[in-house]
């Protein structure tokens, strides 16, 4: 894996978040690795996202744990641990936009179908 400077956009929160992330690229397979700890009273989460064949996989531990899964106009599953118990959600994801030679981010677009308040959500990750 390969060092690089990261910048994770999120609706969640209103400010990108700027980090040192690994990135690691093996035939159609890019993984990308990285921590944030964006709130002063949460401690530290450290993601793995995986990309195979326009599927993503976004794995999170630390602070809150989950496995969501993401594939472009179809509806996956992911589960969110929390200090509450488990959660099962229902994602929709909208649109996948991979790597190229234009862009060097990754930009999933999805819903998560029990959180109607939350509406879509775009998530970025962009190599600076």
């Amino acid at each position: 894996m390969s060092q690089t400077d990261l910048q994770i956009i999120t609706n969640v929160y209103s400010e990108p978040y700027n980090c040192k992330g690994k990135k690691l690229v093996n035939g159609n397979v890019i993984t990308y690795e990285w921590t944030e700890k964006r709130e002063v009273d949460e401690g530290p989460s450290s993601y793995k996202l995986t990309l195979i064949d326009g599927k993503v996989t976004l794995q999170r531990s630390g602070h809150i744990k989950s496995l969501l899964s993401f594939a472009a106009g179809e509806k996956t599953k992911g589960v969110i641990e929390t200090g509450y118990g488990e959660m099962d959600i229902n994602i929709e994801t909208l649109y996948i936009n991979t790597p190229n030679m234009f862009s060097r981010s990754l930009e999933i677009s999805y819903k998560l179908l029990e959180n109607s308040d939350m509406g879509s959500n775009t998530f970025i990750i962009k190599e600076l």
